[in-house]
C-alpha cells in the first residue's frame, strides 16, 4: 500500500505517482525531525498551467542535502485568501450604517462563492526547476491564488518509514508564509511504534492574543466579535487570513 500523509488537520489520502520511493527506506532517529522544507507562490498559478513561480526553489535541508530536483514530489495548498462576513448593514435616514456582529456570524465565510481558492490543494510531480520557477509534468487541477498565502512543500517519497519510540516528525511552525504542514509520501510500510509520533500539534495558524497596553480593556473578551476597535483582544488567524 502507498499511503501518502498530509498533517495540517491531519489527513491521510492514498495517491499514486511515477517516482514514488526514491528516497528510500527510512528510520526516524530524533524527537522533533523536520523532513519537509517549504515555500510559497509568488504569482498566481491557475488551473492548465505546468510552472509555479515561488519565492525559492531550493528548498534544500539536512534531511535532502540537494537542491528540489526532477522526479521530487511536492504538495501545494493555499491556506487563505476567504471573505468572511464581518459586517451587516442598514440605511438610516439615507446613510449607509456598518456594524460587525456580536454573534456567531462573525467570521463565517461569505456564501459558498467566497472562498477564493482557500482549501485547494494537490500533489504534483516536479520536472524541472530555473531559478525560482518550478516547472511540473502535469497541469494543475486547481486555481490558486498568490495573496492568498499557498504553501509549496517539498516531500519525502519513502519505501518504508519507521517512528521508534522516543522519536517523532513534525513540522516548521506556520509563520504568515510557509511551514505548518507534515506532507509524507510511503510506497510500503509506514510503523508508527508505541511512543512514537508524527505529529503538528500547534504547528498551524497562529492563535488569538489579549493585548495588555493603555486604552485597550478587557470588555467583549469573551464574544465572537466586539463593535469597539480598542476593546478585547486579537483573534486567531483562519481561511480568512
Amino acid at each position: 500500500m502507498r499511503l501518502a500523509i498530509f498533517l495540517f488537520t491531519l489527513t491521510f489520502t492514498i495517491v499514486s505517482f511515477t517516482q514514488r520511493g526514491k528516497n528510500g527506506d527510512y528510520t526516524a532517529s530524533g524527537m522533533g525531525e523536520v523532513l519537509n522544507t517549504y515555500t510559497y507562490l509568488t504569482n498566481d498559478a491557475a488551473t492548465g498551467a505546468t510552472t509555479l513561480t515561488v519565492n525559492d526553489a531550493t528548498m534544500n535541508n539536512a534531511f535532502f542535502g540537494t537542491n528540489l530536483e526532477p522526479g521530487d514530489l511536492i504538495f501545494i495548498h493555499q491556506l487563505q485568501g476567504a471573505n468572511l462576513y464581518i459586517s451587516t448593514w442598514y440605511i438610516d435616514n439615507w446613510a449607509v450604517d456598518w456594524t460587525a456582529p456580536v454573534d456567531s456570524s462573525w467570521g463565517r465565510v461569505d456564501g459558498w462563492w467566497s472562498y477564493n481558492n482557500s482549501g485547494n490543494y494537490e500533489f504534483v510531480e516536479v520536472a524541472a526547476v530555473g531559478g525560482n520557477v518550478i516547472t511540473l509534468n502535469c497541469a494543475l487541477q486547481n486555481n490558486y491564488t498568490a495573496s492568498g498565502h499557498v504553501v509549496i512543500v517539498r516531500v519525502p517519497r519513502f519505501n518504508d518509514l519507521t517512528v521508534p519510540n522516543g522519536t517523532s516528525i513534525t513540522a516548521d511552525n506556520w509563520d504568515g508564509d510557509q511551514g505548518g504542514e507534515v506532507i509524507l509520501e510511503i510506497d510500503g510500510d509506514l510503523d508508527i511504534q508505541a511512543g512514537g509520533e508524527i505529529e503538528a500539534n500547534e504547528k498551524g495558524f497562529r492563535g488569538g492574543q489579549y493585548v495588555n497596553s493603555p486604552g485597550v480593556g478587557t470588555y467583549g473578551v469573551g464574544q465572537f466579535g466586539y463593535n469597539t476597535a480598542n476593546t478585547g483582544a486579537n483573534k486567531g488567524e483562519g481561511v480568512g487570513g
